[in-house]
């Protein structure tokens, strides 16, 4: 009998992708929408915008949104 994991809708620049329900890390998150490694990952957050960097695990909930921005672009 094999497992079948559960995915969710998340969403990276309004793209919907299929992420497993739990938590992934900011590389696994960048390999997923195919973020180029030097740039910065963030979620949209309510009121403000959180970086999750390479290292960091986030926990993922059905339509989180995410976007990239490369490292010399200011913002979040």
């Amino acid at each position: 009998m094999t497992t079948k994991t559960r995915t969710i809708p998340i969403f990276f620049n309004q793209t919907k992708h299929d992420g497993p329900a739990g938590a992934m890390t900011g590389t696994q998150l960048k390999t997923l929408f195919g973020v180029p490694s030097g740039d910065r990952l963030f979620r949209r957050d309510a009121g403000d915008d959180t970086e999750v960097a390479d290292s960091a695990t986030a926990t993922l909930k059905p339509g989180n949104h995410f976007y990239a921005l490369p490292t010399d672009v200011s913002g979040g």
